[in-house]
């Protein structure tokens, strides 16, 4: 199974597993050769075996954040890019907590997870700075979400 093809599924489980209330999927954003996958979801939401492989506790309480950069290989494929993340989530008062992101490995794929508080039916934006390895300027990228814990 190809590297991306195992994180797709992992992304698919997740995507279901995620808001029953709204449909959100996950986001893509292009910058050049590189390309930066992300979804964000109530931690409660996330099926048991993925959240098992992100080291993540489900709970009501908690929102999940998943990033994954990549590059094109020679064959067709894709490989993972490693960064330096500085992520922040943001809510409608304008109160902003620092979101740590730590880097799992799945099925051969980077992907980078952080946690954070969440309220049920509060809208939170998180503002994305990466730094991939051999790059000087950060890529940006901004989510907004509503998570509804039921």
């Amino acid at each position: 199974m190809l590297k991306s093809e195992a994180f797709l599924r992992l992304l698919l489980l997740l995507t279901l597993a995620g808001n029953a209330a709204a449909d959100h999927g996950e986001m893509q954003q292009k910058f050049e050769d590189l390309t930066v996958q992300y979804e964000a979801l109530p931690a409660i939401a996330l099926e048991p075996r993925a959240a098992w492989a992100y080291g993540v506790t489900p709970k009501r309480n908690r929102g999940v954040i998943s990033l994954r950069i990549t590059r094109p290989d020679s064959r067709g494929g894709t490989l993972p890019v490693e960064a330096a993340l500085q992520v922040s989530a943001k809510d409608a008062s304008g109160n902003t907590a620092v979101v740590t992101m730590r880097p799992v490995t799945v099925d051969e794929s980077l992907i980078y997870v952080g946690e954070f508080d969440i309220l049920n039916r509060e809208s939170l934006t998180l503002d994305i700075a990466a730094l991939p390895q051999g790059m000087e300027k950060p890529l940006e990228l901004q989510l907004q979400r509503q998570f509804v814990t039921w």
